[in-house]
């Protein structure tokens, strides 16, 4: 099956909250990608990508890059040309189902001071008995606030939640908010699906 082959000037791999899950640059998720060498630059992107040169308009002279599933548009950005080499068509053995999002699933981000962080694993727990959340992660991290013109770092939790949009998701943010009248939460959007490679980085 046909795939994108791209070689770039430079290639890293990119720092998130739960570690090296992109590639740099502009942070390609790896979930999205088919694989990727850093010695040789390169990486094999499955077809729902494009790279396409701009010759004219806005962005000239840069690549014009996108992700795009069903007729939606996933990510979409644009790479300076000084950093791609190459964007070649070859054949790689692959299955497109596993760059397809799981409609019925979304991604929501949680943030909560330290100190709440039992009531919410608890609020998680009785959540997940009902499947209203499928999968979860979580990690220690800082909050800069300023307070009385001075910055001070407080102690948070955070949470990626994975939900059933058919779930009572209602449900538990209400009862957070009950918690927590402060907590502080992603929306999600069409962006927020899950798909078939990320469901590994949630238990």
């Amino acid at each position: 099956m046909q795939c994108l082959k791209v070689t770039f000037t430079e290639l890293d791999e990119g720092k998130g909250a739960f570690g090296p899950e992109s590639i740099s640059p502009c942070a390609f998720p790896k979930y999205l990608v088919l694989s990727y060498d850093l010695e040789s630059k390169t990486v094999f992107f499955p077809l729902f990508w494009d790279f396409e040169y701009v010759e004219s308009g806005n962005f000239t002279g840069f690549y014009r890059y996108q992700f795009k599933f069903r007729g939606d548009y996933y990510l979409i950005g644009v790479l300076p040309k000084r950093l791609v080499s190459k964007v070649e068509v070859v054949d790689v053995d692959y299955n497109p189902d596993e760059f397809i999002p799981d409609n019925n699933l979304r991604i929501m981000t949680v943030r909560v001071p330290l100190e709440d962080k039992s009531g919410v694993d608890e609020l998680i727990r009785k959540y997940r008995e009902n499947n209203t959340i499928v999968g979860a992660r979580s990690r220690d991290g800082l909050d800069l606030r300023n307070v009385n013109g001075k910055k001070e770092s407080f102690s948070m939790w955070y949470y990626e939640l994975v939900f059933q949009f058919a779930g009572n998701y209602l449900g538990f943010f209400n009862e957070l908010q009950e918690q927590i009248p402060d907590f502080n939460y992603t929306p999600w959007s069409a962006d927020h699906n899950v798909f078939p490679r990320q469901r590994p980085y949630y238990k």
